[in-house]
């Protein structure tokens, strides 16, 4: 029980960076008026509407420190803007922290991801208007949806493979549910090989 109350608390951790502003390496390809955005060492790539900003956020946990890895791209100053942020997010989990647990076991996985959705409900003080079970290229994911004060979604797609964490996320204006910008950020993700 102790196991699976940490990494509830990882998982809690990991929505609050989403403005936080550290450097890394990564690649850029423009594809029309989009950016691709290739990052071979976590193994994804996804288009931005235009270049995001690179950071990495190291997370204290009570197994020690884990680090966040993050693309962002703030548009919250452009008036026109219908999406606010788009943001990719990847963390790997030390096996360790697992202990005897088996980390393909479905429940395993199903607590979570469903830690990493409530978790950001509860980070940003949001009501949950959906999750929904997907599976992503065969790994378990979860899509939700949450409405924040102001008036705001975050629309977000979380994946996970086997100790590592994907997040995709954006956060718009609730009269923009469902505009094709988003569509495009989401439909864009891919897994890489990185061998």
């Amino acid at each position: 029980m102790a196991e699976c109350l940490l990494k509830l608390e990882i998982m809690k951790n990991t929505f609050f960076l989403i403005f936080t502003l550290l450097t890394f390496n990564f690649t850029f390809a423009q594809n029309d008026d989009w950016v691709t955005t290739k990052d071979f060492e976590k193994g994804y790539k996804i288009d931005f509407p235009s270049k995001p900003t690179s950071q990495m956020q190291p997370i204290p946990t009570a197994i020690g420190e884990i680090e966040m890895y993050m693309y962002i791209l703030d548009n919250s100053a452009k008036v026109d803007a219908k999406n606010l942020v788009f943001m990719t997010a990847y963390t790997e989990y030390p096996l360790a922290s697992f202990g005897d647990e088996d980390i393909n076991s479905e429940t395993l996985q199903d607590n979570l991801l469903d830690s990493s959705v409530s978790g950001a409900v509860s980070n940003v003080k949001g009501d949950l208007i959906s999750s929904s079970h997907i599976k992503f290229n065969g790994y378990n994911a979860r899509n939700a949806k949450i409405e924040v004060a102001g008036g705001f979604y975050i629309i977000m797609k979380t994946i996970l493979v086997q100790n590592k964490l994907y997040m995709i996320q954006v956060i718009h204006n609730k009269s923009y549910d469902g505009n094709q910008e988003a569509k495009h950020f989401f439909d864009s993700f891919e897994l890489i090989k990185t061998n």
